[in-house]
Parts: C-alpha cells; structure tokens; sequence
C-alpha cells in the first residue's frame, strides 16, 4: 500500500491497521450476503539457493594477481604489495556478504573496464548499485 500523505496521522494509523494481525482478521472476516469478499494474502515460501564457487583455483589466483593484486593483497606469500585503504582478499571473504560485494563490483567494473579502460572506485560502485 503506498500512503501518499505520510505526515498524516489518521494515513499513517490506517496503514499501520491495515497491515496488523488485527486488520488482517478483521478483514477476513468481513462478509457479505454470506461470502467473504477478501482474503488473506498467501505468502509463497522462499528457498534460498546455496551458492557454489568453483573453479580452477591456480588460475584464479594468476588472474587475481594480473587483475586485482595492484589493489588487494590476494595470497598470503606475496607480501604487503597493495593500497593499504583496500582491503585484502581475506578480509573482503571475511564479511557476510562478500560474495554480493564481488558481484557488484566484478559486473560493474570488470565486465565494462570502468571508465577510459580504468576500474571505478570502490565509492563509485557502490552509490551505482544504490
């Protein structure tokens, strides 16, 4: 339900009515000549899919290095090589959501090299996905 005056109380009271286990009753038991016209919404249970990465790990980390390792610190033996405001590998696969970080960034940046054939910034990738 959109609420196009959200400064007004008596909206914003209905809404909150609307959306609550009482309205949500109150509704469905509302009937006419005997049939109750509204029913209930049924929400569809969501299966979340469990993401694989797979791949040849050697050749990750020789692409990684060519492509990401100006940046980022992407093996432990290569010592301190990088931007020290970015973040490491190991720290970007430490957050919870790494895996939709690296999305972003690699579909954004990688697939379409940025601007001039330069990677965007990190602060340009993220007001993007906004």
């Amino acid at each position: 339900m959109h609420i196009r005056d959200r400064d007004h109380a008596g909206a914003a009271r209905l809404a909150d009515w609307l959306t609550s286990e009482v309205g949500h009753r109150t509704i469905a038991a509302y009937q006419v000549d005997g049939a109750a016209p509204f029913a209930p919404a049924v929400i569809a249970e969501v299966e979340e899919a469990l993401l694989e990465f797979d791949g040849d790990e050697a050749q990750g980390l020789t692409l990684s290095q060519a492509h990401c390792g100006r940046c980022h610190v992407v093996a432990r033996d290569t010592g301190d090589t990088s931007i020290g405001s970015t973040p490491s590998f190991f720290a970007l696969k430490a957050m919870v959501d790494w895996d939709t970080r690296f999305q972003i960034f690699y579909g954004l940046c990688c697939t379409n090299r940025g601007v001039n054939g330069r990677p965007l910034s990190l602060g340009t990738l993220i007001l993007r996905a906004q």
